[in-house]
């Protein structure tokens, strides 16, 4: 019987840190044409040792076999930049490539504001390096931006995953989510962990943290009254505001 090799037609994610060890899942397009008894699954994969994925027409990784139009593999490491990925059911024919692109590893600089409320809710503006640039986004590679916020309690690690939305160079943006959803506690001031990753799998080892505290309330200030033109100190009196 003759086989065909495999026609991918997905790649997820399509970025990936340069270090390589993301999985990426590669999607393969299913026959739609005649019932011929001397194919083997046009295009499909096929559950054997030799499954392959292809990096830039030279490095090979086996694939894992997930179903006859969908295999994972692991990414090797690479120099930044893009690559065409492809894959052979023989570890020797192989089809048509998609672009996988290779970035430097995201790390965290800073956040703004640094503080916010419990309810949650508040836009966060995130100063991060190894993002890849708009001007990289193309031939089917996206990049999905994500924050994640990380409960730093030795005794609980939930974290919550936020999409963000890519503001310029080097900086995105993306929400707090309600303390609640970190299980910390509502009357305590607590801070929590932010990493970014802009595949949504591989996140940045470096953070920034974040201070959750309840609303302030200003109730009064003193003095009433100040001099116009001249600098005053102005001392404000209230709940709920935050040791520096």
């Amino acid at each position: 019987n003759y086989e065909n090799v495999p026609q991918v037609t997905a790649l997820s994610p399509s970025i990936g840190p340069s270090s390589g060890g993301t999985v990426v899942t590669v999607t393969a397009t299913p026959f739609n044409g005649d019932d011929d008894t001397t194919r083997i699954g046009y295009g499909e994969f096929i559950d054997r040792s030799t499954l392959t994925c292809r990096f830039d027409d030279s490095q090979l990784v086996p694939a894992v076999f997930k179903s006859k139009f969908e295999v994972e593999c692991e990414v090797p490491s690479h120099a930044e930049g893009t690559v065409t990925v492809s894959v052979s059911n023989n570890g020797v024919d192989f089809g048509n490539g998609l672009v996988f692109l290779y970035t430097g590893e995201p790390f965290v600089e800073a956040i703004y504001p640094s503080i916010g409320s419990i309810v949650g809710g508040l836009p966060l503006s995130v100063k991060a390096g190894g993002l890849p640039l708009a001007s990289n986004l193309v031939n089917g590679v996206e990049a999905v931006y994500m924050c994640r916020f990380t409960n730093t309690n030795s005794n609980d690690t939930t974290s919550v995953d936020i999409a963000a939305s890519y503001s310029s160079i080097n900086t995105i943006s993306c929400p707090t989510p309600p303390s609640t959803a970190l299980n910390l506690p509502v009357n305590d001031v607590s801070s929590v962990q932010l990493r970014v990753s802009s595949n949504a799998v591989d996140f940045s080892k470096s953070f920034a943290l974040f201070l959750y505290a309840q609303k302030a309330t200003v109730n009064s200030f003193s003095p009433k009254w100040v001099p116009e033109e001249t600098p005053t100190q102005v001392s404000l009196f209230g709940i709920n505001f935050p040791l520096s």
